[in-house]
């Protein structure tokens, strides 16, 4: 079995920090978005895991599992010694793991219940966004910067060729 279910503690650690991070302008509080994200995220590894194996690895139903899940996430709090690049490389074994059921985790099978590709994908922004030593776009003022003069730009079939941009279709 290549793909194993996530310790609660693993999916609490993940659901505390989308809580965390989320947009502010969310008018749900921190908790619970960690609580339903939690929720989420343990059934879609579960049902990902069961779905390709027989056995979950787990002594107990998905119900008992989504319940340990949900009271580590209630209990727990973001682990200071967790930095952005931890938690993003456990968003990425969360994903590794619970996408054995490749309808569900592309989006083609849609459920409300599940936290898939595309919610991961918004997870990892947020975490590097999250610090502060993150870049949103790069600024070097002590790069010398050509200045172009407008009113003799070269045509964009110049810049193609001159450039072997043979990706390009000009205009």
């Amino acid at each position: 079995m290549s793909a194993f279910l996530l310790n609660p503690e693993h999916i609490a650690q993940l659901a505390i920090t989308y809580g965390k991070y989320t947009y502010p302008q969310q008018p749900i509080p921190a908790k619970d978005k960690a609580l339903n994200v939690a929720a989420k995220m343990a059934w879609t590894n579960w049902t990902s895991i069961a779905h390709r194996y027989p056995e979950t690895g787990y002594k107990g139903k998905i119900q008992d599992y989504i319940i340990e899940v949900l009271e580590k996430t209630s209990s727990m709090k973001l682990d200071p010694k967790l930095s952005p690049i931890d938690l993003y490389a456990m968003v990425e074994c969360y994903a590794y793991q619970s996408c054995e059921w490749s309808e569900v985790w592309d989006g083609e099978i849609f459920t409300q219940k599940s936290f898939i590709q595309e919610a991961c994908n918004t997870l990892k922004n947020m975490i590097i966004l999250s610090d502060e030593n993150s870049v949103w776009a790069y600024n070097n003022p002590k790069m010398p910067r050509k200045k172009l003069d407008h009113l003799t730009i070269e045509p964009m079939e110049s810049i193609i060729a001159r450039y072997d941009l043979d990706c390009w279709v000009a205009a």
